[in-house]
C-alpha cells in the first residue's frame, strides 16, 4: 500500500501543539518541549518501515504515543505508537528484542522501570518518519 508523502514544518508542528494548550490545559511536559525543539527547523519526509539501530543516538519519549530517535542534529526519526502505550513515560526504558540490525514498524518493545525491575507490558512501533534539516 503506497504511503502518502507528508511534509510539515516544525513551525507547523509548534502551531498545532500550541493550539492544543489552552488556559485550562496542562502545560506541556519537559519532554514535549524537548521534542518540539528537536524537530524545530526540520521537515517531515516519507515514512519508512524500518531504521538501522546503529544510526540511532538515543531516544526521547515525548508522550505515550510518540518516540523520537535522533541520528544527529540534522536528522530525527519520529514513530507514533498506535494505539498509544499508556505506561510509556520518560522515566521508563524501552527494551527492544530483535535478531536484526534494525527496528521496524510493527516490532514490539517492552516498557521497563529498570530501577525497580518492573515490566509494564508490550507496545508496537509505528512507521518511522524522518525529519530533516533544510538542505539535507
Amino acid at each position: 500500500m503506497p504511503k502518502a508523502l507528508t511534509y510539515i514544518s516544525a513551525a507547523a508542528l509548534l502551531a498545532i501543539a500550541g493550539a492544543a494548550y489552552t488556559a485550562d490545559s496542562p502545560e506541556p511536559t519537559r519532554e514535549q518541549v524537548r521534542a518540539t525543539a528537536m524537530l524545530e527547523g526540520k521537515t517531515a519526509g516519507e515514512a519508512q518501515n524500518c531504521v538501522q539501530t546503529r544510526d540511532l543516538n538515543g531516544s526521547l519519549v515525548a508522550d505515550e504515543g510518540t518516540i523520537l530517535y535522533p541520528v544527529n542534529t540534522r536528522l530525527v526519526y519520529r514513530t507514533q505508537i498506535e494505539p498509544a502505550c499508556p505506561f510509556l513515560t520518560d522515566d521508563r526504558q524501552i527494551v527492544t528484542r530483535t535478531n536484526s540490525t534494525q527496528i521496524c514498524e510493527g516490532d514490539q518493545f517492552e516498557v521497563v522501570d529498570v530501577q525497580y525491575g518492573t515490566e509494564y507490558g508490550l507496545c508496537n512501533f509505528g512507521a518511522f518518519v524522518p525529519f530533516r534539516a533544510a538542505g539535507d
